[in-house]
């Protein structure tokens, strides 16, 4: 994933506002358009998508 989406503004701060699990240390909750992206947070690596999060 480009980092410019892993910038801080696209950050989910309250992952759990959204009914998304916590991530594992070292990964973060993106929100990518309408969807919420787990990515590791020193590589981009994508590990999960929740497509369709935010309609």
């Amino acid at each position: 994933m480009p980092q410019e989406w892993r910038a801080p503004r696209h950050v989910i701060a309250r992952p759990a506002a959204y009914h998304l699990h916590r991530p594992p240390r070292g990964h973060r909750w993106v929100r990518v358009n309408h969807d919420a992206v787990l990515v590791v947070s020193a590589t981009g690596i994508i590990v999960e998508i929740m497509p369709g999060l935010f309609r």
